[in-house]
């Protein structure tokens, strides 16, 4: 059975401090549309449209306003699906300098809003990213959302906001993990269903007569004894660095001897600097499940991780959007 992959890009800068949006946004996500448009591949884009909701309104931010609306409709034009992504705390973010200072991070939750607030915030973004993609597709409509920072719970806040807008898919729940970051939390740790699932109130259960689809985000384990054969195997030639620059959200991360021996859980992403893909390759051959959903960041790519990227795009997995699954199908074989 191949295995089929839904490849899902976070189209955003950095979250903490923004850096330059070229390095970080514009410049990456041009080359992986290069790749994705030379192997024949579509992909699902998340657009952080409140960045584009700041820059939109600013004199010295127009060239990058008109590059994001052009890119946007390039991935309308190459095939690709544009989707609903929502960090709140640009509503608080401060241009310094021509640097983006994101630290005010009260309302980086969805759920530090009430849920008329989170009605407008739904309504703004639908209605900023159709202005940019009907002007390619006349018959373009948001059908997927992906909560910033994965914090989509409590579910209910939102609920409203996605039968409102017709929205039919969700991308937010990462099964069975709890974030360890210091200044947002989740906590999908009770979540068990890897492959996609529908739901009616509320991700945390699985519902046939519900009216959503969930495609949980894939994730898999690195042992210390993986960790070893990967440092052993880097090659002094790789290039590690991000290819874009700025400052991410700070996370606790275990410290000492416990975390160098302990095991490391990663995202399935094309973004990885550290994991080779021979054992990106075979995570993925060993997955207990026929669907995988990969989430990547431009900004997060390096050297290293495009070559990756290039591998698994030609290798004979089965890559499709979220618009592509069988519905009916799928549902019959529960």
């Amino acid at each position: 059975m191949k295995k089929k992959i839904f490849l899902t890009f976070d189209y955003e800068i950095f979250l903490f401090e923004g850096g330059c949006p070229k390095k970080s946004l514009f410049n990456p996500t041009e080359r992986i549309l290069n790749i994705l448009e030379e192997k024949n591949i579509k992909a699902i884009f998340f657009i952080d449209i409140m960045y584009y909701y700041r820059i939109s309104s600013i004199e010295s931010q127009i060239e990058n306003c008109m590059i994001f609306e052009k890119q946007v409709q390039k991935m309308i034009q190459n095939g690709h699906d544009v989707e609903l992504h929502l960090h709140t705390h640009w509503l608080d973010a401060n241009l310094v300098k021509g640097n983006w200072n994101l630290s005010n991070l009260n309302h980086y939750k969805l759920s530090s809003f009430n849920i008329s607030e989170i009605d407008l915030l739904f309504d703004l973004g639908i209605k900023l990213l159709s202005k940019i993609c009907t002007k390619i597709d006349s018959n373009y409509k948001v059908k997927s959302f992906r909560a910033g920072g994965l914090c989509v719970l409590p579910f209910e806040l939102i609920l409203n906001s996605f039968k409102k807008h017709r929205i039919s898919f969700d991308s937010s729940i990462a099964t069975g993990h709890k974030s360890e970051f210091s200044n947002h939390a989740y906590d999908h740790s009770e979540i068990t269903l890897k492959q996609p699932y529908f739901f009616s109130e509320t991700p945390l259960f699985n519902d046939l007569s519900g009216d959503f689809i969930e495609f949980p985000l894939s994730w898999f384990k690195v042992n210390f004894i993986e960790k070893l054969f990967l440092k052993f195997k880097k090659s002094k030639h790789d290039k590690f660095n991000f290819v874009g620059k700025g400052i991410p959200l700070n996370s606790i991360k275990k410290n000492g001897l416990f975390k160098k021996f302990s095991s490391a859980i990663y995202f399935y992403s094309v973004d990885h600097s550290t994991v080779s893909f021979s054992l990106l390759n075979r995570k993925i051959k060993r997955y207990s499940g026929e669907h995988l959903t990969f989430m990547s960041h431009p900004k997060l790519m390096s050297e290293k991780s495009f070559l990756i990227f290039k591998k698994l795009t030609s290798s004979d997995f089965i890559f499709l959007k979220f618009s592509d699954f069988k519905q009916n199908n799928y549902k019959n074989a529960f």
